[in-house]
């Protein structure tokens, strides 16, 4: 024991003042210790500098030992409490789904650089939904169930909307988890969702199989000859795409610096390749093709372009097919479908065909070996293509 009035003068070590209060003296500081017992263990807890009062060091003393005498581990409860605190302060600071949905896109943006603006679209309509589902929701109060039951009014009826819908949640959450926001993703498929829905795979297989409109070859054939005859710039984009048999973004957002009227060639370039592969898909332009290039307008850098000199979008291009074919589930895609039609029927060369709608033909042995564009054998087959669809042009 010690009287408070030598506190200065003790020397270096732990002094006892009374049960479980001490004084730890060291050569540059003097601090007030509570030494407990607890199951068998010694403990001791800091109480702070010896220059304060040493009737507030008592104070802080009694609650203490009236935790032990519950049973009750002081330095566990103090380590609670601030948990709990620290908890409090990051549940006022958490952001809702709205409120951080459009960094984390942007976020999104930057590392997955889109090449495609129709991408984009897509994601920024998904949002939309996604917020008016969890849109005043902290962040940490969105849970799998929640996901689950949102998901469920598409998953069985129209499965790719609910997986385009996960995927962008489960990126936007994956941005929160990765800043510290959230420890868990509620939209992880698995371990997480797989629980409570069923795979993709399965509710697929247990829905019709649909394809994109396709008309017969001979359907087609009245349809771009009439096409063949309009002077808007919409309808000579269809007209080309049938020719062409592309997708309708290599076409529709085709420039002039990729036409080579000396090869007679139009070279998709990488980035609106589908397979992205590291090189230009060479198409071989008809003599009906090297027609229609001709009544184009050179003004611009665009071979359809719309007004202000931008390309015009796939939708118009979509409006014209179904406008003229009076079908309004005419798709620009099911195109490529009828000239596949026509050359089985024709009984032309698969490969070659294939090579022309840049498909993926064979396993990787046989695509290793078979490297070759088959340019000269496709300009031969899209000749006959175009003689059959504008027989007299």
């Amino acid at each position: 024991m010690f009287n408070v009035k030598s506190i200065p003068t003790l020397p270096i070590g732990i002094h006892c003042y009374e049960r479980g209060v001490y004084l730890r003296v060291t050569t540059h500081s003097r601090s007030w210790l509570y030494k407990y017992q607890l199951n068998g263990k010694r403990r001791e807890l800091g109480l702070g500098s010896a220059t304060q009062p040493l009737s507030a060091v008592l104070a802080k003393v009694a609650p203490l030992k009236a935790l032990v005498a519950q049973g009750i581990d002081p330095k566990d409860q103090i380590a609670r409490e601030k948990a709990e605190k620290k908890a409090a302060e990051v549940k006022a600071a958490m952001p809702t789904f709205s409120e951080y949905v459009d960094h984390a896109f942007e976020k999104i943006l930057y590392l997955r650089g889109f090449t495609g603006a129709k991408t984009e679209v897509a994601w920024r309509c998904d949002i939309g939904v996604l917020k008016g589902a969890f849109g005043k929701q902290r962040l940490d109060a969105i849970h799998r169930d929640d996901v689950a039951s949102f998901l469920r009014q598409w998953w069985t009826t129209k499965p790719r909307r609910g997986k385009d819908l996960r995927m962008r949640l489960y990126g936007i959450l994956n941005v929160a988890k990765g800043e510290g926001l959230i420890q868990s993703n509620p939209a992880e498929w698995k371990g997480c969702l797989d629980a409570s829905l069923p795979p993709m795979g399965l509710v697929r297989r247990s829905m019709p199989e649909k394809h994109h409109t396709a008309i017969t070859p001979e359907e087609l054939r009245e349809l771009i000859g009439k096409l063949w005859m309009e002077d808007r710039v919409s309808s000579l984009a269809v007209v080309f795409g049938a020719l062409t048999a592309g997708r309708a973004n290599e076409y529709i957002k085709g420039k002039w610096d990729e036409i080579d009227l000396e090869e007679k060639t139009f070279s998709v370039p990488q980035e609106r390749r589908k397979d992205k592969k590291p090189y230009p898909h060479v198409v071989p332009l008809t003599r009906q093709l090297l027609r229609l290039i001709d009544r184009l307008d050179t003004s611009g850098d665009y071979l359809f372009q719309g007004r202000g000199r931008s390309a015009i979008d796939q939708g118009t291009a979509l409006y014209a097919i179904k406008h003229a074919s009076g079908r309004a589930d005419m798709t620009l895609h099911g195109m490529r479908s009828t000239f596949s039609d026509w050359g089985a029927k024709n009984e032309k060369n698969f490969l070659v065909s294939e090579k022309q709608l840049m498909h993926a033909v064979g396993n990787n042995v046989f695509r290793a070996y078979q490297r070759d564009d088959l340019l000269e054998q496709r300009r031969k087959l899209m000749q006959e293509w175009a003689d059959y669809l504008l027989p007299n042009v």
